[in-house]
């Protein structure tokens, strides 16, 4: 409104986090009242569901620059009717006709955090807010429809937790997978911050896989069938996610959980903090390893899969009582030599 002097509309915005802020001049029709509207694809900014945008407007006139307060609206999911409960920090959002629902994901969420922070070191977590989509291609279209099919820190970033909940008979197992899998990474997210991709991504996987209340047979599976064939991924592969989906990346979580759950007996639960404490200060995949555990990476890989493969019965009895063995059988042969030597003699004469 009493627009008559303004000459130049520039429209202002940005997504929640995002260090991108983008700017467009706006046509209008010049008079006391203006009105422009602005219409942009959610897939141009890769927006996350649930998270903001914040947008402001710049007027010119001949004299002076205006700017409008700066507004906010929220990027939401409206396709579906959400139900929600706020248990502490922990909002969760569902939809469907599950009434118990809710009380299952705040169950899981509870549980998790108690074995989560038994893992970082993190005083608390929250505030959060997890949906629960009622299926994986629900979630998928959200994603996809914003343009970011593949955004584990664009997720992150908006502190937002998205699972699937499909069948209400395997619910409880889906959601004790799942759900941890998620926190975890999102505490890592907010111990780390920026640095969070400079974490290996095998110890990333690891510690949210070690999070879950429910173990996955299958990895145990995969990474059985890998180590007897000697086809195993090489330890310096999975310092960075794999490049693929499908069975290699089950088995790069395999590999990753068994890896940090074979430091962690070796040493100590709190070697997981000291690792992140390493790589948090920019420490390389290697030097990490080489600073905490007193191991090149190649050296590391080899001890892992040696307690993947331990001696069958018969190979440590003889490894440890091998030697005492060919001592007695010597002496024996000895004494044996011996007791024919003077038959021998009395035969010669």
């Amino acid at each position: 409104h009493n627009a008559g002097d303004v000459e130049r509309i520039t429209l202002h915005f940005r997504p929640e986090l995002s260090a991108n802020s983008y700017q467009v001049e706006m046509p209008f029709e010049p008079g006391e009242t203006v009105s422009v509207t602005y219409s942009v694809g959610a897939d141009t900014l890769n927006l996350i569901p649930f998270r903001e945008v914040s947008y402001w407007w710049e007027l010119d006139t001949r004299e002076r620059s205006q700017t409008v307060p700066e507004q906010r609206f929220s990027y939401v999911d409206d396709r579906f009717e959400w139900q929600s409960t706020l248990d502490g920090q922990v909002v969760v959002h569902w939809t469907g006709d599950d009434p118990a629902l809710d009380e299952r994901v705040q169950e899981s969420v509870d549980a998790a955090l108690d074995q989560l922070l038994g893992i970082i070191a993190l005083e608390e977590v929250g505030p959060l807010e997890i949906y629960v989509y009622p299926s994986s291609a629900d979630l998928r279209a959200a994603l996809t429809l914003a343009g970011v099919e593949d955004s584990r820190v664009e997720q992150l970033a908006a502190d937002v937790v998205l699972v699937t909940s499909v069948n209400p008979q395997t619910a409880e197992s889906d959601l004790a997978q799942s759900i941890p899998y998620e926190l975890a990474q999102l505490v890592l997210f907010r111990v780390a911050g920026d640095q969070y991709e400079s974490i290996p991504w095998w110890l990333r996987e690891g510690v949210a896989i070690r999070a879950q209340l429910i173990e996955n047979p299958r990895l145990d599976q995969v990474l059985k069938n890998a180590a007897a064939t000697d086809q195993t991924i090489p330890l310096r592969e999975l310092c960075d996610p794999p490049p693929s989906p499908g069975e290699i990346a089950l088995l790069a979580s395999a590999q990753s959980e068994s890896l940090l759950e074979y430091v962690v007996d070796e040493h100590t639960p709190a070697v997981t903090n000291r690792l992140l404490s390493v790589y948090l200060n920019g420490a390389e995949c290697e030097a990490g390893v080489e600073s905490v555990l007193g191991q090149t990476l190649d050296e590391l890989e080899l001890a892992w899969l040696a307690s993947l493969n331990p001696p069958s019965s018969l190979n440590q009895f003889l490894n440890t009582y091998g030697i005492w063995i060919l001592l007695t059988l010597g002496g024996s042969a000895l004494a044996l030599v011996l007791l024919l030597a003077p038959r021998s003699k009395q035969r010669a004469k």
